[in-house]
């Protein structure tokens, strides 16, 4: 199986553009789902199976989106990265 290349490059320049929280919240809600509808485009699974299968895949990375927002992540978050307080402002 040959690595998803297109995915792997949107997940490292949203990283750089937007942040480790925005790339992931972004690979987990639409790269899964277009990743899992490229699977089961190439396999050939009909329609009627693959709706279905690619919304439960969404469904799945929307929680675990929202599992990322959550607040313990967020206080994790802020001990791994600790806001500097002592910029001064002109």
């Amino acid at each position: 199986m040959r690595t998803p290349n297109t995915q792997v490059v949107t997940a490292l320049l949203l990283t750089i553009l937007a942040g480790a929280h925005r790339a992931l919240s972004y690979v987990l809600l639409h790269g899964c789902t277009g990743l899992a509808l490229a699977a089961m485009w190439r396999l050939r699974w009909p329609w009627a199976a693959s709706i279905p299968a690619a919304s439960l895949v969404r469904s799945l990375g929307l929680l675990c989106a929202i599992s990322c927002d959550s607040p313990v992540c967020m206080i994790l978050q802020c001990a791994y990265y600790p806001l500097r307080l002592d910029h001064r402002v002109s």
